[in-house]
């Protein structure tokens, strides 16, 4: 979206604009991530705050970190049933 893409560039102004036509701070794009998830990424500290006050969640989590759990929990259930399979 344009506020993804404002967040990306650190544009703090244009934020504003489209803040002001009631762009939607929540909204997340095809791989789950906001406008304050490209904003922090980058770096780009004023355009998280401001995003922050307008209502975005940081604690949101994308596709990437939700795959990155889902391999952690696998790699543990499978090192559980290597270690359970040599002690019987």
């Amino acid at each position: 979206t344009p506020l993804h893409l404002a967040a990306y560039r650190g544009d703090v102004s244009i934020i504003e604009v489209l803040l002001q036509y009631d762009a939607d701070v929540r909204k997340k794009d095809l791989t789950e991530r906001s406008p304050v998830h490209y904003a922090a990424r980058y770096q780009n500290s004023l355009a998280v705050k401001k995003l922050l006050k307008e209502g975005a969640d940081i604690t949101d989590i994308d596709k990437d970190v939700r795959a990155h759990y889902e391999k952690r929990r696998h790699r543990r259930a499978t090192t559980f049933l290597c270690i359970k399979s040599t002690l019987f």
